[in-house]
C-alpha cells in the first residue's frame, strides 16, 4: 500500500465495515476491468455510479447530469488530451462544491512534487481494494474540507 493510501482511512477505520450512501459518483477510468470493479464496489455500497472511459466522455456525462454529481473519482492519466487534474478543474469551475478523488497506478512522486504535496489526501492508489475504496469514498464525501484547494 502506498504512503498516500495508508494515510486515510487509518487502521482503526478499516477495521469497521464501510458506510455506504446514495450519492452520485462520476467514475472516470480508462481501464474497463478496473472501471467495472469500481462500479460494482460502489454500487454494492448504495452509490449511483456514472461511468466514463475518458475525459471527453466524462464531460458529456457531466453535461447530462449537471448538478447531480457529488463526487468525481478520476484516474490522473486519461486519454483525449485532458488529465484527471484538468478534468476536475473544468468540472469544479462549474460546480465548486464538487468533491473529488484522484487515482492512478503511478507513484504520486512521479507526478511531481507539487501535485503529490497538494493532492496526497485526495488520492487512492490502484488497484483498488474494495473495502479501502469504499472507506475513502465515504470519507471524501463526508469531509467538509475535501473541496478546498
Amino acid at each position: 500500500m502506498s504512503e498516500a493510501s495508508s494515510q486515510w482511512p487509518d487502521a482503526r477505520a478499516l477495521s469497521r465495515q464501510p458506510r455506504g450512501g446514495t450519492e452520485t459518483i462520476l467514475l472516470v477510468e480508462p481501464n474497463k476491468a478496473l472501471r467495472q470493479k469500481a462500479r460494482h464496489t460502489l454500487w454494492c455500497y448504495g452509490y449511483r455510479v456514472l461511468e466514463a472511459a475518458s475525459a471527453l466522455r466524462a464531460l458529456y456525462v457531466w453535461r447530462q447530469q449537471i448538478g447531480r454529481v457529488d463526487l468525481l473519482l478520476t484516474d490522473v492519466v486519461l486519454p483525449d488530451g485532458l488529465t484527471g487534474w484538468e478534468l476536475a478543474e473544468v468540472l469544479r469551475a462549474q460546480h465548486p462544491d464538487l468533491k473529488y478523488l484522484y487515482s492512478t497506478s503511478v507513484d504520486l512522486d512521479q507526478l511531481g512534487n507539487d501535485f503529490a504535496r497538494r493532492q496526497r489526501h485526495r488520492f487512492v492508489s490502484k488497484p483498488w481494494e474494495p473495502v479501502l475504496l469504499a472507506h475513502i469514498v465515504r470519507r471524501c464525501l463526508d469531509d467538509k474540507g475535501a473541496t478546498a484547494e
